[in-house]
């Protein structure tokens, strides 16, 4: 039987259950990064799970030569990792090793990882992108200033989950924060008023598959509320003309970043016109919500994807659904934790661990067939979940 290298442990039970459709036999490596994943996946079945603390490329390399895999899918979330696995792929393309993998090529990271550098990029293929600039010195604020009006938004340019993003309110906050941070590789963005919006997709062999939109509020100064900590619904204007002239958008930049596998593109809507913000060349938190939507379920495909090298004929999406990912200020256990894993209508619970500043302790995807019913399934969600993100759920319901 042949063997899939599996690097982290999310999407854990659709994995396995290709690989069994398929006659393959799934490792699963798990390192540090993902230690909340497992306790709320479907685990009564056995899996082959080896655990490790840091997993550096080379270690990857070594563990697909001893278990003599045929095929090496990398589902990791975070940017360093997928560098990681983009100097897997490369060695493994390198050497010609006869195993297929999933991962993108080092320059296509690093131009989708180095925010500022995806925008240079794209805009130089005319692709409408935010606007920003780069901080190479102090004497950058002087331009940075006499274009954009305060409020600023400084980022670094390798970062990733929101982290390394802050908003600057007069000049001399901003030469501050740069003389303090300049080595960390700093670039400027105005703050601009708008909708933010994800599109998912699945790229391989010059195919690519759009997952349903995703609306995730509008854009805010508190920093602090990430997109990530509110709520988000699915699928957002289908069939409308803003969809259609984002999935031409998306079409033109993987074509030419050359993405594989999944990747989100983070939009903003301008007086109806939409604007890539970022690239996420991997799986992110919006791949479970699209797939409760009606959308593929991408750890399937990839797995497919990864053991054929070729993309379904037609991809198995479900039925068209209203869903949102809705967070919680508790992490479910016992009973409670029992009675929402047997409600049909919710599709995954997530711990959250990584956002103290907040009262959030997961969240919850949930999907319905109208939308009156998917309110009174937020409403009996009261008692676990801060009143202002009841409000802004039911108002989001304008944007389906």
């Amino acid at each position: 039987m042949k063997k899939l290298l599996v690097i982290e442990t999310d999407g854990i039970s659709e994995i396995k259950k290709e690989c069994e459709l398929l006659g393959w036999h799934p490792i699963f490596v798990k390192t540090h990064n993902y230690t909340d994943w497992l306790p709320l996946e479907n685990l009564n079945e056995e899996f082959d799970i080896r655990s490790v603390g840091n997993l550096s490329y080379f270690e990857i390399i070594k563990i697909a030569l001893e278990e003599n895999v045929s095929g090496i899918l990398p589902i990791s979330l975070l940017e360093p990792e997928g560098v990681r696995d983009s100097l897997v792929k490369d060695y493994i393309v390198n050497h010609k090793i006869p195993v297929n993998i999933v991962a993108n090529s080092p320059a296509t990271m690093e131009s989708t990882f180095d925010k500022w550098l995806m925008k240079f990029i794209l805009s130089h293929f005319n692709i409408p992108v935010t606007p920003g600039k780069p901080i190479n010195n102090l004497e950058d604020i002087h331009d940075i200033v006499k274009e954009y009006s305060f409020p600023i938004i400084i980022k670094e340019r390798k970062s990733y989950t929101g982290m390394g993003v802050r908003i600057i309110n007069g000049k001399e906050e901003l030469v501050r924060y740069v003389t303090k941070n300049i080595k960390k590789g700093l670039f400027a963005e105005p703050f601009l008023s708008g909708s933010e919006i994800s599109m998912e997709v699945i790229a391989w062999n010059n195919e690519v598959f759009f997952q349903p939109l995703v609306y995730k509020g509008e854009t805010r100064l508190n920093i602090i509320e990430h997109p990530a900590y509110r709520p988000r619904i699915s699928p957002y204007k289908s069939g409308s003309a803003i969809e259609s002239k984002i999935i031409t958008i998306v079409s033109e930049a993987v074509k030419h970043l050359q993405l594989k596998g999944a990747a989100e593109f983070e939009f903003l809507i301008i007086n109806g016109e939409p604007i890539i913000m970022e690239i996420n060349p991997r799986i992110s938190g919006v791949t479970r919500l699209c797939n409760a939507a009606g959308g593929a379920d991408v750890y399937k495909e990839l797995t497919h994807i990864c053991i054929n090298n070729a993309t379904r004929k037609d991809l198995v999406t479900k039925e068209h659904k209203y869903a949102i990912q809705f967070p919680l200020n508790i992490l479910p256990e016992g009973d409670l934790l029992e009675k929402l894993q047997q409600n049909p209508h919710i599709s995954y619970i997530k711990p959250i661990t990584w956002m103290p500043i907040l009262p959030i302790r997961s969240s919850i995807i949930m999907s319905y067939n109208s939308i009156d019913e998917l309110f009174q399934g937020i409403k009996s969600l009261e008692n676990f979940t801060d009143p202002r993100y009841i409000t802004e759920a039911l108002k989001s319901f304008d944007y389906f």
